[in-house]
């Protein structure tokens, strides 16, 4: 709420109802956290109890089929008292609520500033992300925020910017590769260049240190 208003500046009417409405997206997310899938039981909860036991050395090998930032998202839950499930939940829940964050700043540019608040409001309710994180337990919507934040920046002209949120994306899933036909339209249209590249890969390569000091081979 506070990003929001600092981002808009809303009336107080305005202000009233979009909490009021997040409120609600919030309790609808809570009451969606005991749902346990198979993916939990199969997968996740037997990753995080692998770097309960192993901790940071477990990085040295390959765990799971994520890429490395959220091995270590599961590195630090494992690391902690409170429920595993709930926590890997959170971690998108907050990123849900960026994501629309995201939207709604990149509508506002595309759309216009009358496009903005329908699609903050509507990100939070889409059921892909409603029940993607809260009741599923993925993870799209972070590598997504990611995704929409590059877009924003390439076309806000801060293309340094915008491939290093990239890089962060390709790093968190490689879905990310979907996004990259906009990469190519980026460099016809001259608002990618070589310095760009090497941001982005210089970003990948940061995201590989911990693994690498664990051990594992480059």
């Amino acid at each position: 709420m506070a990003v929001f208003a600092w981002l808009e500046k809303p009336g107080k009417g305005t202000l009233f109802f979009v909490g009021a409405f997040m409120a609600v997206t919030m309790l609808a997310r809570i009451s969606m956290l005991d749902f346990i899938t198979a993916d939990y039981v199969s997968f996740l909860s037997g990753w995080t109890q692998m770097f309960r036991e192993g901790g940071f050395k477990t990085l040295a090998q390959n765990v799971g089929d994520y890429n490395l930032l959220y091995q270590y998202i599961l590195l630090m839950i494992s690391k902690t008292p409170l429920h595993d499930l709930y926590l890997i939940k959170y971690v998108t829940v907050i990123f849900d609520y960026l994501l629309a964050l995201a939207m709604m700043r990149a509508a506002g540019r595309f759309g216009g500033k009358h496009a903005a608040l329908p699609v903050f409001l509507l990100m939070m309710v889409l059921p892909t992300t409603l029940l993607g994180g809260a009741c599923w337990g993925q993870c799209d919507s972070v590598y997504a925020f990611f995704v929409v934040m590059s877009l924003y920046l390439l076309e806000t002209d801060r293309p340094m910017r915008s491939a290093i949120f990239l890089s962060v994306a390709f790093a968190f899933k490689l879905q990310t590769i979907f996004f990259f036909p906009v990469v190519l339209f980026g460099l016809l249209h001259k608002k990618f260049d070589w310095r760009h590249a090497l941001a982005f890969f210089a970003m990948y390569i940061v995201t590989m240190i911990p693994a690498l000091l664990a051990g594992r081979p480059f």
